[in-house]
């Protein structure tokens, strides 16, 4: 692993290493008759304490954040990244967006065909 692909994973985790990151899982709570699309869509996903949505999410807002111990996160928790964010977007192989993040990437020594391995450490 280089320097650059620990700088992105700050991005990830925070400044903590993951594990001393505290973990939350976001609850939606039923208590009123109207439900937020975005806090229905939030329910049951975990975060890292540093990285959750803004809480409350909104004015009225009944969800509730919950810690849970890193071994839950560790021995439990998923990641699907689907491969469409690095290629075309990241690498954009199709020439449609206009980010310019290919061109950071090939500075980090990146290219296309990293694309899967990427995914996969993202997915860790």
């Amino acid at each position: 692993m280089n320097f650059s692909f620990d700088e992105f994973k700050k991005g990830l985790w925070g400044t903590k290493s993951k594990e001393n990151c505290t973990w939350i899982e976001w609850v939606h709570r039923n208590l009123s008759e109207n439900h937020c699309p975005e806090c229905l869509a939030l329910d049951k996903c975990w975060f890292s304490s540093e990285k959750h949505p803004q809480y409350p999410h909104h004015q009225n807002c009944h969800c509730v954040l919950e810690d849970i111990s890193y071994e839950t996160v560790l021995d439990n928790a998923a990641a699907v990244s689907a491969y469409s964010k690095f290629d075309p977007y990241l690498f954009n192989t199709e020439g449609k967006y206009p980010h310019k993040k290919e061109k950071l990437f090939n500075n980090w020594g990146y290219t296309v065909s990293d694309s899967k391995w990427l995914q996969k450490e993202i997915e860790k």
